[in-house]
């Protein structure tokens, strides 16, 4: 789709930087290398101490327009700043250390042309690290359901166009500035029921993990600000919730099941307290909203099946993974009894180490063994599942997992 560049582009792509100078410019080439042509690139330097600046000036193309932020203002504030001298009629998201794949600004157009009803549409998206593990993210496309994960986390990424002039006219173009994490949680909850949301069924966005973003290195602090938007939320449908009621909320969002199979029956009745206050105030779509919660409820009984089974077939139990997810899936078997021999990483850099008290093995440990089972504890759990295949492992009888996503 080729379009000649205007005075005005059509689309005004924001991308916040700092110290980025190891990705930034492959994220870039991932930009100009669109199918759709029509558009600048805003890039805010929020402070950046590395070459990050150079780099950017070392590209030749008259669509990147960079603004330097004179000191690190956060996020929020290097969007707002690109907002606000964006010249095109939509407005896309992208970080300054992933890649756009080539028809993502293309496709999403398209879809709010086909589509006047939406104002705001992401993307899937696949999830990459340092290690070439990947895992693919889809999320629903209908904007009630969307809305209705909201009261738990954003229910589709942040990588997302969205109509400026619409979004301008509710004054919820601009992100709030207090927010330092969870920058993009707070602006969707922060736009009214009028604005529909949707998403391209298609991966358009590769979003690169590593420990240097703030999701990661900032986890505690990212948090911080999403209870606040997930009180915001319960709020919104006349709850305040009990420090237990929160504490099982919170357990919910960040998929932390353990705590929510100890203590079942209270997350049950927390589930049929959300239903029926949002029956009476109405505010999320009444049967995506009890939808959702049936489905984390039926993945909750499953879980406490699969840990009887895994503990009943007397092998030795093997947890793939020693991030937060195998720490949780540790603590859950705890709970329940079940003994492990260790845990196995694809890190080479892990082996031999040990991990709460427990010895860290290669996935050769597996080869060739018939009496383990293996609990995959990994976001990359479809990249394992065919390293086991090819140890002659079948799914269930040998392995499983509880991380997948509802």
């Amino acid at each position: 789709m080729e379009h000649n560049v205007s005075s005005l582009p059509i689309i005004s792509i924001v991308m916040p930087v700092f110290n980025r100078e190891k990705y930034i410019a492959e994220t870039i080439e991932s930009i100009l290398n669109q199918t759709y042509t029509d558009f600048e690139l805003i890039i805010v330097n929020d402070g950046s101490t590395d070459k990050t600046r150079e780099i950017i000036e070392s590209f030749n193309d008259p669509r990147i327009i960079l603004i330097e932020h004179g000191e690190t203002k956060g996020v929020a504030a290097a969007r707002n700043t690109g907002y606000s001298v964006s010249r095109g009629n939509f407005i896309a998201i992208s970080d300054s250390d992933d890649i756009n794949l080539p028809q993502r600004l293309e496709k999403q157009l398209t879809f709010l042309y086909t589509h006047e009803d939406i104002d705001v549409v992401s993307c899937w998206v696949k999830e990459f690290d340092e290690h070439n593990n990947s895992t693919e993210l889809t999320m629903d496309i209908n904007s009630h359901s969307i809305r209705s994960q909201m009261i738990f986390n954003p229910g589709v990424p942040a990588f997302m166009m969205f109509r400026k002039e619409k979004i301008g006219s509710l004054n919820c173009l601009y992100h709030d500035e207090t927010y330092k994490a969870a920058v993009d949680y707070q602006w969707y909850a922060s736009l009214p029921n009028s604005i529909k949301i949707s998403c391209v069924p298609e991966v358009l966005y590769l979003y690169r993990r590593h420990y240097d973003q703030i999701s990661t290195s900032g986890y505690s602090n990212q948090q911080y600000y999403a209870n606040i938007i997930r009180k915001k939320e319960l709020a919104k449908i006349g709850i305040e919730p009990t420090e237990h009621e929160f504490t099982i909320h919170y357990n919910v969002s960040l998929r932390k099941f353990g705590y929510c199979l100890i203590h079942l029956q209270d997350t049950l009745r927390w589930f049929e307290k959300l239903k029926q206050q949002n029956n009476l105030i109405k505010y999320y779509s009444t049967k995506e909203f009890n939808e959702m919660l049936n489905r984390i409820s039926e993945k909750l009984f499953a879980m406490s099946k699969e840990i009887e089974v895994i503990k009943n077939k007397n092998r030795d139990i093997f947890i793939w993974g020693t991030g937060n997810q195998g720490l949780q899936d540790l603590e859950l078997l705890k709970k329940y009894n079940v003994e492990i021999k260790g845990f196995i990483d694809s890190n080479s850099l892990k082996w031999n180490d040990e991990f709460e008290g427990f010895k860290i093995f290669s996935p050769e440990i597996l080869n060739g063994k018939t009496n383990i089972f293996v609990l995959v504890s990994s976001m990359y759990w479809k990249d394992i599942y065919n390293q086991l295949n090819e140890f002659g492992l079948s799914e269930r009888n040998d392995y499983t997992t509880f991380s997948r996503r509802l």
